[in-house]
């Protein structure tokens, strides 16, 4: 173990090499998304970009644009350092909760309400600029099922991008 591995695992500090880490998973995830949204739209993904993109994403960099790996390994590494850092915190887990409730959760609900009644009150983007992506993933109606799953954080997951 290195010495910052050990004086983290062992005197309770940051693991730097994780957050590293994790950072790294977030990019992957960015570049998929992107990478996704580029091949998808023929606009976009035209000639030379589209054959370099997908020689990417089946090369050995592929790793650096498997988004839904990159999600897991970010996620599995903060519960990780999440669970280190309450093993030796001063504050009791009810008020870190409340804490990391209002640092996430409710930017997320603003976020969510904002673009709903964005959508409601401009309609969804039309056109021949859209890509088969966008399309894909707009063009319902808003409804009142649809804040109310959003606000819970509890909208069924498809993972048919990767």
């Amino acid at each position: 173990m290195t010495k910052a591995l050990t004086s983290a695992a062992t005197g309770g500090g940051r693991f730097h090499e994780l957050d590293a880490l994790r950072g790294v998973a977030a990019l992957a995830v960015v570049f998929s998304h992107c990478i996704v949204i580029i091949l998808q739209d023929a606009t976009l993904a035209e000639g030379l970009l589209k054959d370099a993109l997908r020689t990417v994403k089946y090369s050995p960099l592929g790793w650096a644009v498997a988004g839904l790996p990159a999600v897991l390994l970010f996620f599995t590494l903060s519960g990780f350092v999440l669970a280190r850092m309450l093993e030796g915190a001063r504050i009791a887990y009810p008020g870190y909760a409340v804490k990391r409730i209002a640092r996430i959760w409710l930017p997320y609900l603003v976020s969510v309400l904002l673009a709903m009644l964005l959508i409601s009150t401009l309609g969804w983007p039309e056109g021949a600029h859209m890509g088969p992506w966008l399309l894909g993933v707009t063009g319902q109606p808003v409804t009142t099922q649809d804040a109310v799953l959003h606000a819970l954080l509890i909208v069924p997951f498809e993972a048919h991008y990767n």
